[in-house]
């Protein structure tokens, strides 16, 4: 009898482990694994076809270079963009700032432009004139006049066109003169009328002015 017990323990102790027993021990090592183990140490391949959003990644670090170039061409940007402001608004830049006209007067010389855009004839008025017969040429017309650019920015010196008519109302004559013709040696023209500021000019007409009664100014 005493045979028996001790067999009967040694069956006890030799049992397999239960199939519960091997489902625990498997999900312990399983767990271990999953906490010592990351994605990145699984093949490219593998990861290729996980979303990034899953992935475990680490912060990227811009260059210095980079950031440079960055801040160096927004840099860029903003002088170009504020370059045609001013130069699209040069007319009341070079009111503002006279010491600005060498300067624009360079750039347009190599871009074949007009310094002054802005132009209103209609603010430019007659202040005054007097027309006589010419003191040195005879059969001509002496006119001193002097006008004002009223507008509230600079503007170029117009043409001006003298009309003359007879007794009747009809033209006997006119002409039109360029700034170059009409203004004095001393007047910088093409820094343009600066506003309010009377201008003094003179004209010159010969031909056929004999019976000419009345005149009109025009300026185009």
């Amino acid at each position: 009898m005493p045979e028996k017990a001790v067999d009967s323990e040694v069956v006890k102790s030799g049992e397999a482990p239960s199939e519960d027993d091997c489902s625990e021990e498997a999900k312990s090592e399983i767990s271990e694994s999953d906490e010592t183990d990351t994605l990145s140490e699984f093949p490219d391949e593998i990861l290729g076809d996980i979303p990034d959003e899953l992935r475990e990644t680490q912060p990227v670090k811009r260059s210095l270079l980079a950031t440079i170039s960055w801040a160096f061409g927004a840099l860029l940007l903003l002088i170009i963009i504020a370059a045609q402001l001013a130069w699209f608004n040069r007319d009341e830049l070079l009111l503002r700032y006279p010491q600005l006209d060498p300067i624009a007067r360079e750039i347009c010389d190599r871009l074949q432009c007009e310094i002054l855009r802005y132009k209103d004839i209609s603010s430019i008025k007659l202040l005054n004139r007097d027309v006589r017969n010419h003191p040195l040429y005879e059969g001509s017309l002496l006119v001193n006049a002097t006008m004002a650019n009223k507008a509230e920015t600079i503007q170029p010196f117009p043409r001006i066109q003298l009309a003359l008519f007879n007794p009747g109302g009809e033209v006997i004559g006119y002409r039109e003169f360029n700034p170059e013709e009409y203004l004095d040696d001393s007047i910088d023209i093409p820094a343009g009328m600066m506003p309010e500021l009377p201008i003094h000019f003179v004209l010159e007409v010969g031909g056929p002015t004999e019976g000419a009664v009345s005149f009109e100014f025009h300026f185009l």
